[in-house]
């Protein structure tokens, strides 16, 4: 798995995040020349990259409306869910119907899990 990790974040949690997930790539903003540039634009650049997580200590993160949009839906099915989900945020548009996944890991184990 490839992991992002927010400038908020001291860089020197990189070193024991490395060390606790040794088989991952762990990445900050400021080693690919990415600090100060906004989320709106980060967070889909590194997608684009291949990051499959964000890791950030943005206390205000989840308070623009645009970027929870999908999370009242993802609670309810969670919460209705039989054994442990997965969930994939496909996108922020609030108008969209497929926002995003749940994966149950047991029937389609991620191709960064460990075997």
């Amino acid at each position: 798995m490839h992991i992002l990790i927010d400038e908020n974040v001291p860089v020197p949690m990189l070193e024991m995040l490395r060390r606790v997930l040794p088989k991952h790539e762990i990445r900050h903003v400021s080693e690919i020349k990415w600090a100060g540039k906004k989320d709106l634009a980060l967070l889909p650049d590194a997608a684009r990259k291949g990051f499959h997580a964000f890791l950030t200590k943005d206390g205000r993160q989840l308070e623009v409306p645009s970027e929870i949009a999908a999370m009242p839906l993802i609670v309810r099915e969670l919460d209705q869910a039989e054994s442990q989900q997965l969930v994939h945020i496909k996108g922020l548009n609030p108008a969209s119907r497929h926002r995003f996944d749940l994966i149950d890991p047991a029937k389609s184990t991620p191709s960064y899990w460990p075997r």
